[in-house]
């Protein structure tokens, strides 16, 4: 109201109210807790508003200056304006009485977990953002006035007149027996009526969870403190810096070793979703639709740490269809190992592996595949132990859909072919079906992690020995020093594939329809590749 002069309300603006303190200006409530004005106004020369709704209020206020003349001019003035999340009421801010916990060694012991790399944060970016946080110090108001939570745990006294005792303790018999010992046995006690903040109660769970107090439980060694943290960018300090503050300050230990922080889900048009917007993906609707193998694929795929996921039809549609692919992959070698093990002198199981001069002894095809496996193997482990989880996912379906489905299942056909009109050299099915069902079998370790339904399905349908173990989750990670490489094969796959492609382009541009075949002939400068190509 007017200008060159400003309007103070120490006791409603957060502000105002460090202004006050500087300045030690006296703190005046105007406005009471059922939102109406407070009728102590009158001591402040305005009895004519009290009682009023605020609203109202500030109506009433502005018609008066206009009557009194004093009005110039009404301009509009945007600014923020906080609104409660359920009822959307104007947020008032007000003075009351508060528990507080001091935070000055608290933060400053978080802050130096990080910066020590006693605690690592990725994207690593965040550690700047926990600094910036927790540098201010400011006291923590740990009570709130609701309906559900941790009671607070004070008692004071309500029979000594006059006497303003409270107690703190982890009960009320542990409260009375405090007090009896100080205050006789007639003493009564009544409980805070206000509740613990969320972040205060959640920042107990990494320790309490796990036995807490009792730092001896067999749980408590054994878990605590947790390898890492995973959780939303959103919440990095509301939540995980009140953990790690409270874990250090009651247990003398960081409650975990790692924060990864992953990013907010939003529409496919990149917004926040919300209820009012009416764009919220209901994960539990995508995932009868398209499925949860689906959903989780779709997500990881686009996860990068600290970076928001936006999340499309299109998407969970793509994963679906991937989805199906592995079933009909699975589908596929599975049922020609049944159809024609027979006939093969190799038996085989999930789980075999296959030795260096074993795969040295191979076409060149087969061991051009495999060594295309063993190097996804490599750089998949490297990616998860990185917490990278988005190339793996997209590594994953290129092997198995490019390389393995669209290829080598199709050669694989000719080779059985062959062995079942007879051919003497037929004996390259009994390999092809081998390396098949190794291609199939790593290729679902490295995606069971990503998609666990439908690697566990295909993979309980996979002939197993004796000594195979019951789930798929719990068979052993690919080992990495077994992995033999030939990197030679491996281009002139390469070769192959390109080779192929350009023929089907040619054939395509050129409306010679598959079915029709032509003589063929092409140069070929590498004498290796040319070898490889008649020897196939």
């Amino acid at each position: 109201f007017g200008t060159g002069a400003l309007k103070i309300t120490p006791a409603h603006d957060f502000n105002d109210f460090e202004i006050a303190q500087r300045h030690n200006l006296a703190f005046h409530t105007v406005i009471d807790f059922d939102g109406s004005i407070a009728p102590s106004v009158s001591q402040l020369g305005s009895p004519q508003y009290g009682g009023l709704d605020r609203a109202v209020c500030r109506k009433k206020i502005w018609a008066d200056l206009e009557a009194a003349g004093l009005a110039l001019k009404i301009e509009d003035h945007p600014q923020r304006v906080p609104l409660s999340q359920r009822s959307g009421e104007v947020i008032e801010p007000m003075l009351s009485d508060q528990w507080f916990a001091t935070t000055e060694v608290m933060a400053q012991r978080a802050m130096d977990a990080v910066e020590s790399g006693e605690i690592t944060i990725q994207p690593d970016r965040f550690a700047k953002i926990w600094r910036g946080w927790l540098q201010e110090k400011q006291p923590w108001c740990i009570s709130r006035q609701l309906w559900w939570g941790h009671r607070i745990p004070v008692y004071y006294v309500t029979n000594r007149p006059g006497v303003e005792k409270y107690f703190v303790a982890r009960s009320e018999e542990e409260a009375m027996t405090q007090a009896r010992s100080e205050l006789g046995e007639d003493v009564e006690l009544q409980q805070d009526p206000d509740v613990l903040d969320t972040w205060f109660s959640s920042g107990l769970w990494p320790f309490a969870a796990v036995g807490w107090p009792n730092e001896e439980s067999d749980d408590y060694k054994k878990f605590y403190p947790a390898a890492m943290l995973e959780t939303g960018y959103d919440i990095l300090f509301f939540w995980v810096a009140r953990m790690v503050m409270m874990g250090l300050t009651l247990t003398d230990k960081v409650p975990f070793k790692e924060i990864y922080l992953h990013g907010l889900v939003r529409d496919e048009k990149g917004q926040k979703m919300s209820k009012t917007k009416g764009n919220v993906v209901d994960p539990l609707d995508s995932m009868a639709e398209y499925g949860t193998d689906a959903l989780r694929y779709a997500l990881l795929t686009s996860s990068v740490a600290g970076m928001d996921t936006s999340v499309s039809k299109g998407m969970l549609e793509n994963a679906k269809a991937f989805a199906n692919k592995i079933w009909n992959v699975g589908r596929f070698i599975i049922t020609d190992l049944e159809k024609n093990q027979a006939t093969t002198p190799t038996a085989f199981e999930s789980g075999m592996q296959l030795s260096e001069s074993e795969i040295r002894g191979m076409p060149w095809l087969e061991r051009a595949l495999i060594s295309k496996c063993h190097g996804l193997v490599n750089s998949v482990t490297a990616a998860l132990l990185e917490n990278r989880f988005s190339p793996p996912t997209k590594e994953i379906k290129e092997f198995l859909v490019d390389d393995v489905a669209s290829w080598y299942v199709e050669a694989s056909k000719t080779r059985l072919q062959a062995h079942l009109g007879g051919d003497p050299s037929s004996e390259m099915a009994a390999t092809s079906q081998k390396v098949l069902l190794y291609l199939l079998e790593v290729s679902l370790k490295l995606l069971h992690p990503f998609m666990p339904y439908v690697t566990e399905a295909v993979w309980q349908r996979m002939p197993r020995g004796a000594s195979s173990p019951e789930s798929l989750m719990i068979s052993p990670w690919p080992e990495l020093s077994s992995m033999a490489r030939d990197l030679e094969a491996e281009g002139w796959f390469t070769k192959l594939c390109a080779l192929v492609s350009s023929i089907r382009n040619a054939r395509a541009e050129q409306g010679i329809p598959p079915k029709d075949r032509l003589p063929l002939t092409f140069w070929c400068r590498d004498p290796a590749f040319q070898a490889a190509l008649g020897a196939e």
